[in-house]
């Protein structure tokens, strides 16, 4: 099962890595390299949100924000079940609960075609993004049983 942004910004190799990687994994996620026509704005927003989530949530993983994400069935079943969010925030919980698992995540590299007319507010959303995310930490911390 695989899902992507609906912009179109990831062509049907992208998206055939990511399936080829779930034979090695349960979850495989895509990878954005250094885009040139990336705005600056957004490259750097997206650096600091990424050293950000690595400090609150302690994911080791280098592009949660991705939108180009694969599962298989059974591990698509047991994440989804459990993940509450539906925000911009809502991967990153589905990351979150597939380290709580134990599940292996495949980093893929992929390359994202800039498009125009993103419905992302860079600041605003970032912001709500991080508050997601602490609040996502602090359901998945050994307290909180519901979240195992």
């Amino acid at each position: 099962m695989v899902f992507t942004d609906a912009d179109g910004a990831y062509g049907p190799g992208d998206v055939d890595r990511v399936v080829r990687a779930l034979a090695a994994a349960p979850v495989a996620i895509g990878r954005r390299g250094e885009e040139a026509a990336t705005p600056l704005v957004r490259r750097v927003a997206s650096r600091v949100f990424n050293q950000a989530l690595r400090l609150v949530s302690d994911l080791p993983f280098a592009d949660t924000q991705c939108g180009l994400k694969g599962f298989r069935r059974q591990a698509a079943r047991e994440l989804f079940s459990r993940s509450r969010l539906n925000g911009f925030a809502f991967d990153v919980e589905v990351l979150l609960l597939a380290q709580r698992l134990g599940l292996a995540v495949a980093e893929v590299p992929v390359r994202a075609q800039v498009r125009r007319g993103s419905k992302v507010r860079v600041l605003l959303d970032g912001r709500r993004m991080l508050a997601e995310v602490w609040a996502i930490r602090r359901g998945l911390s050994p307290a909180r049983a519901a979240w195992r």
